[in-house]
């Protein structure tokens, strides 16, 4: 299925970090300005990046 485009992971909660990234979506501003543009294959890197930092992050509190 990733022959196409996945949707935007953005989710209305525009403001970004002390580190330049996003704190709703993840992305860097770099992606978040470059999403339109960017190859289906970079817009799947992209999201694939997103969950497994979401999925670390998760472990990472469930260890504490």
């Amino acid at each position: 299925m990733k022959d196409l485009p996945p949707a935007s992971p953005c989710i209305r909660i525009c403001t970004l970090d002390g580190v330049g990234q996003c704190t709703g979506c993840g992305r860097t501003l770099e992606e978040i300005s470059r999403w339109a543009t960017m190859s289906v294959a970079e817009q799947w890197s992209v999201v694939d990046r997103l969950q497994r930092s979401r999925r670390d992050a998760k472990q990472a509190g469930a260890a504490q």
